[in-house]
């Protein structure tokens, strides 16, 4: 292409565009049907939060909920049921969706909802623990308090004794990830004892189906747009919150693509840049003792990430030795790092966290 060739076609390009004729994503959206606003993962969140019978695949759990909580209506007594399910499970969500059946009832059931990740905080008013603020919601006339991701409160056995105290006998519906419940579950049964264990699964392809569906509905306005939901189901393994931010991904990734539909190879190309694309087939292929370092990771508190010279503290390793493991995770995708001065902390992608749970309850259900 010659100069003055190139020079035209640059300033065709540029009428186009102020004539509004160039085809942004947003564009995109809107030619398909969807409404712009809406297509992120933090509003179908919201969405789900706020219309929770819209869930899918849960009416097992409702149920099983819905029986201790008649159960102790009848007799008075406590119950606990512990919620455990992988990042991106639902848990969340479904705890929301009991509230909103208990309060849609005509008799007069009173819950209590409380954030374990948010008690160690201070409130702004009258810097008290936000620990104290929920347990002064708590009085017996209370039938459920739901207390939401107890995995991220390094106190949680403390700050349960304090809402037992509170609460009395009532029904106590409490949320973790696996590795916290087993880490943890020894401690809270001499505070709290378990009456059965809710544990929630990823979806099969039908119920990823149904989700698909419900995410078309609430995204757009009879959008014609077809979906692969077999390749999704694939990739995501069934993990809904991972199937939702990859629908999410893959309307952008068939708009540059210039795709009409999100075919397999536009959910192939989206997991790849999420960086989850054959990450079972990684995870089946580690170590022992790389497997114990993500282990250990999911187990630390400080979000930031775990540095190696503790890693080799804690494992009894050399710190050549937890380098060299710590490289090939870096390289496989599995971890990141940031950097602060002379230190590194290591901590695992958050797409790639969920696989990373089932492996290890793989590990753990068969040994």
């Amino acid at each position: 292409m010659g100069e003055l060739e190139r020079l035209r076609r640059f300033q065709e390009a540029l009428k186009k565009g102020k004539l509004g004729r160039v085809e942004s994503f947003e564009i995109w959206l809107k030619d398909h049907g969807f409404n712009p606003e809406k297509v992120s993962s933090k509003y179908i969140h919201n969405f789900f939060l706020k219309n929770p019978l819209k869930i899918v695949n849960y009416d097992e759990q409702l149920e099983k909920i819905g029986g201790f909580i008649g159960l102790h209506l009848s007799d008075g007594k406590k119950y606990h049921i512990p919620l455990v399910g992988i990042e991106g499970s639902g848990k969340s969500v479904l705890l929301n969706a009991v509230k909103y059946m208990l309060e849609s009832l005509d008799e007069e059931i009173v819950v209590k909802t409380g954030d374990a990740s948010l008690f160690a905080e201070f409130s702004e008013e009258d810097e008290e623990p936000l620990l104290y603020k929920f347990l002064d919601t708590l009085n017996r006339n209370v039938h459920v308090v739901i207390v939401d991701s107890c995995d991220r409160d390094q106190r949680i056995a403390e700050s349960l004794k304090e809402v037992i105290k509170k609460g009395g006998n009532c029904v106590y519906l409490t949320a973790w990830t696996p590795e916290k419940w087993r880490f943890a579950a020894e401690s809270i049964e001499d505070v709290l004892p378990a009456s059965t264990e809710i544990y929630l699964e990823p979806f099969d392809r039908e119920h990823t189906r149904k989700l698909v569906d419900v995410l078309l509905e609430i995204l757009s306005n009879d959008s014609a747009l077809s979906v692969d939901y077999a390749s999704l189901h694939e990739f995501s393994f069934g993990i809904p919150g991972t199937a939702v931010h990859m629908f999410i991904q893959s309307l952008k990734e068939a708009y540059l693509k210039e795709k009409e539909d999100i075919d397999r190879d536009v959910i192939e190309s989206t997991s790849q840049k999420m960086g989850i694309s054959g990450i079972m087939d990684k995870l089946n292929s580690l170590s022992d003792i790389q497997l114990t370092i993500l282990s250990y990771i999911l187990l630390n508190w400080e979000g930031r990430g775990v540095r190696p010279v503790e890693l080799a503290e804690a494992l009894n390793k050399d710190k050549a030795t937890i380098s060299y493991h710590l490289h090939t995770l870096l390289s496989e995708g599995i971890l990141e790092v940031e950097r602060s001065g002379r230190s590194a902390f290591y901590r695992i992608k958050k797409f790639v966290t969920p696989f990373v749970q089932l492996k290890l309850m793989e590990m753990v259900e068969y040994g």
